[in-house]
């Protein structure tokens, strides 16, 4: 004898297998999510331990341990230990590339002394020579002047091998006797 179900017993059958195994899995996920969520923060475990034989028992922390096991507690993270010792040294790398070259030749270089009559501005000019590059630069004032002496400009200009220099002597009295000052440039092949 064969058994012969209608059509709409079985697609109700169907639907509910589909429907308590999705509902199953759900239900694990999420129990499984809770449980490991808890093991993640500080769990203390306890355990008695039989003196004798070393068996281990999970027990919770209001358990009295039976005569002849003692109590034991420990945690899912230990204390960090002791640094271990230095290990060997490595072998040795691969030889680095070839760095640029260092400069072969240093000039420093003078403008021709400016003068500066009281009440005034003047300007001096260095300019490295071709095959070399303007690193630094400056000014230097000849030590007789004792006017009031102020440095308006002093750096590199437009010309990336030129050093400018730019001053004002401020002392208004036309009796006194004019600054010099130079401009220098150090320049680097």
């Amino acid at each position: 004898m064969r058994l012969v179900l209608p059509m709409r017993f079985v697609l109700v059958l169907v639907t509910t297998l589909i429907t308590v195994t999705g509902i199953l899995t759900i239900q694990y996920v999420v129990a499984h999510a809770q449980t490991s969520a808890s093991l993640d923060a500080t769990v203390t475990f306890y355990g008695c331990v039989n003196n004798v034989t070393g068996e281990l028992n999970i027990v919770n922390a209001s358990t009295k341990c039976p005569t002849g096991t003692h109590k034991i507690h420990w945690n899912q993270q230990g204390p960090a230990g002791p640094a271990g010792p230095q290990g060997l040294p490595g072998p040795q790398g691969p030889q680095g590339p070839q760095g640029p070259s260092g400069v072969a030749n240093v000039q420093t270089l003078t403008s021709p002394p400016a003068s500066l009559p009281p009440f005034s501005f003047n300007a001096a000019d260095v300019v490295c020579p071709g095959g070399t590059r303007l690193i630094s630069g400056g000014f230097q004032v000849s030590p007789n002047n004792t006017g009031s002496f102020s440095v308006t400009e002093d750096g590199p200009t437009g010309n990336p091998n030129t050093w400018h220099v730019g001053a004002v002597n401020n002392d208004t009295k036309q009796s006194d006797p004019a600054i010099s000052f130079v401009a220098f440039a150090i320049c680097v092949s």
